[in-house]
C-alpha cells in the first residue's frame, strides 16, 4: 500500500526537561498533497537550556508571549488523533507530545505513527547514518533551515513520500503509542461488535463519501457500545467513528488506525507457540503457497518484537512484500530452529571438552550424564555458550521448548560459533 493520506509531525525542546516542547511543526498529507502547514511557538513548562538554544536557535524572549501546548492542542488535535503519524525518531516526538498533554492533564487516545528512521533503515540498509541531514542530502531532499520544527517536517515529508515508493507499506509497519487511561477489555466482550464495524465498512474505498444507510448503522454501533466506551479497545475507537461521522467520509487516516487496532485485537496478543508457528512456516515456504504466507505473518505479528524469531520475521516480511532475499536461506534458517541439533548425544564425542546443558534432565538422568562425562574427562561448566566446546539441548516433553537461554544459544550459534549442538534425553 501507499499510504496519501498522513500527518507529519516534529517537535524542538528548550531543554533536556520532559516535557518542554518551545516549537511545533506539522504537516498534513491529503491525497498524496500537502494540505495544510502549521508551526507554533510554544510556552514550555521550564527553563531553556544552553545546548538546546545551540541547536534550534529558540531564545526564550521568542516564546515568551506564546500559548502554552494545552491552548494549541485544539488546533492539531484531529490531526494527531485521526491520521497516521509520520516523525522521525518518533518516540521522542510523540513522548514529548503525550507528557505535554499529561502534564495539561489531557488524555489521549492511542497514536497510530511511523517512524522514518525506522524504516530508512529497512530501505537503505547500508547507509553509515540515518539522522535527517544525512538522508536530506542523499535523497536530494530540501532540509531548509535544520532544526526548525517545520522545516524538519517539510523534509521528513520529502523523504518519506519517496520511500514510499521502494517500500510499499503494510498496516504492521504502523506502531502504535499507548495512550493515557487505556483500560483492557476481554476479547469474547467485544468481539462480535467489533467483526459488525469491520464488516459495515468493508465495502467503502478510502476517502469515500458515506452512504445515509451507513451513516445510521455507525450511530447505531455507537449506541450499542456506549456502556463499554471508556475500554480498550472502545475508547480507541469511538472517537475515530465520531471523526468520520462528522466529516461524512470513510478518511483513509481513520481507515488505516481501524486497520492497525484491528490486527492488534485479532492476532497481536495471541499466545504463539513458537515451534508449531514454524512447523506451519516451513511448510508454507516448501507448498509456494504466497497468500498462506502473508496471513501467517498477520497472525504471528507479535513474533516481530520477539529475541531470536523477530529477525526472522522481518526477513520473511521483506521476501513477501517485497521480493528481498532467497527462499532457500530462510527454510534454511527455519529448519535449523526446528531441529538444531547437529547429532545425538554420546559421551565419545565429547572426551575431554566444557559445555553447558539447556533444557531440563529428571535427577536420575543427570546422575546418569554426569557419571559419563566424568567417564571422558568431559564436564558441565556454568552457563556461557561461547566458552563451550559443546552444548547439550534436553528437548520436553512435547519437544523443543524456546527458552530465552536456547534462544541465545541458537543466535550465538548463526553467528559462527565452533560449539556443537547435540540432543540429549532419556529417550534419544
Amino acid at each position: 500500500m501507499k499510504i496519501n493520506n498522513y500527518t507529519i509531525l516534529d517537535v524542538e525542546t528548550a531543554s533536556r526537561r520532559t516535557p518542554s516542547i518551545c516549537s511545533l511543526g506539522l504537516v498534513h498529507v491529503s491525497g498524496g498533497k500537502v494540505v495544510a502547514s502549521h508551526h507554533y511557538y510554544i510556552k514550555p513548562p521550564g527553563r531553556f537550556e544552553f545546548w538546546n538554544v545551540k541547536v534550534h536557535g529558540i531564545e526564550p524572549y521568542q516564546v515568551k508571549s506564546a500559548p502554552r501546548f494545552a491552548d494549541i492542542w485544539p488546533q492539531i488535535k484531529d490531526y494527531c488523533e485521526n491520521s497516521i503519524l509520520i516523525a522521525h525518531n518518533a518516540l521522542f516526538d510523540l513522548g514529548q507530545l503525550s507528557l505535554s498533554l499529561k502534564e495539561a492533564k489531557i488524555s489521549h487516545p492511542d497514536l497510530y505513527y511511523i517512524d522514518t528512521v525506522k524504516m530508512a533503515h529497512r530501505v537503505f540498509p547500508d547507509f553509515p547514518k540515518y539522522n535527517l541531514a544525512f538522508l536530506s542530502l542523499v535523497m536530494d531532499v530540501d532540509l531548509g533551515n535544520r532544526h526548525d520544527a517545520l522545516s524538519d517536517a517539510t523534509a521528513t515529508h520529502g523523504i518519506f513520500d519517496l520511500m514510499q515508493d521502494d517500500y510499499p507499506l503494510e498496516r504492521s509497519n504502523i506502531s502504535i503509542y499507548e495512550g493515557s487511561g487505556v483500560k483492557n477489555l476481554k476479547r469474547g466482550s467485544f468481539q462480535e461488535a467489533f467483526d459488525r464495524l469491520l464488516l459495515i465498512l468493508r465495502s467503502y474505498e478510502v476517502d469515500e463519501v458515506l452512504r445515509a444507510e451507513t451513516i445510521l448503522e455507525l450511530l447505531c454501533w455507537l449506541k450499542e457500545v456506549e456502556e463499554i466506551g471508556d475500554y480498550h479497545p472502545v475508547s480507541e475507537l469511538v472517537p475515530r467513528i465520531n471523526f468520520l461521522l462528522k466529516h461524512k467520509i470513510y478518511d483513509e487516516g481513520v481507515h488505516w488506525i481501524i486497520q492497525r487496532l484491528a490486527m492488534s485485537y485479532y492476532t497481536e496478543k495471541k499466545a504463539v507457540e513458537p515451534h508449531f508457528a514454524l512447523e506451519d512456516l516451513r511448510v508454507l515456504l516448501e507448498g509456494e503457497t504466497p497468500e498462506e504466507l502473508g496471513r501467517w505473518l498477520e497472525e504471528n505479528f507479535q513474533l516481530r518484537d520477539e529475541f531470536l524469531f523477530g529477525e526472522l520475521w522481518r526477513s520473511l516480511w521483506e521476501y513477501h512484500y517485497h521480493s528481498v532475499g532467497e527462499k532457500m536461506e530462510l527454510l534454511q534458517k527455519i529448519r535449523f530452529y526446528l531441529q538444531p541439533y547437529e547429532e545425538n548425544y554420546a559421551k565419545e564425542r565429547v572426551v575431554g571438552k566444557q559445555g553447558i546443558l539447556v533444557g531440563s534432565l529428571s535427577p536420575k538422568y543427570m546422575k546418569h550424564l554426569y557419571r559419563e562425562l566424568d567417564q571422558v574427562g568431559a564436564k558441565l561448566v556454568g552457563t556461557n555458550p561461547r566458552r563451550s566446546e559443546f552444548v547439550l539441548i534436553a528437548p520436553g516433553k512435547r519437544g523443543l521448548e524456546y527458552t530465552p537461554r536456547l534462544r541465545k544459544v541458537l543466535k550465538i550459534k548463526e553467528e559462527g560459533a565452533g560449539f556443537s549442538l547435540l540432543k540429549v534425553g532419556k529417550k534419544i
